[in-house]
């Protein structure tokens, strides 16, 4: 594992910087595999596994949406700006940090 900034895409309104404990490609297959993201199953229990990664993957927050400042992901779960941000870091974990991310 490797910890890393993320910088939020530009589009979700949020400016600053996520750090984010990193798996390498091997790491998240086996990952994936172990929370059954492959297979069809309800859609709250694959929500809930996601969630509990993004929880144990977020090391820190500082970011910004318009005059809001947010550091911790709990808080932002309150926001729908908060909710589309974390869906986002999911994304993230499971598919890698895109190179020239924000």
């Amino acid at each position: 594992m490797k910890t890393l900034a993320y910088t939020p895409k530009k589009e979700t309104g949020f400016t600053g910087t996520v750090m984010l404990e990193m798996m390498n490609y091997q790491e998240r297959l086996k990952k994936m595999q172990e929370m059954n993201l492959d297979d069809e199953k309800d859609a709250i229990k694959s929500a809930e596994a996601i969630t509990a990664l993004v929880s144990q993957s977020v090391k820190r927050i500082d970011v910004k949406h318009g005059d809001t400042k947010f550091t911790d992901l709990e808080e932002l779960g309150y926001f729908d700006e908060g909710t589309k941000l974390i869906n986002e870091l999911s994304v993230v974990l499971i598919k890698g940090i895109p190179l020239g991310n924000g």
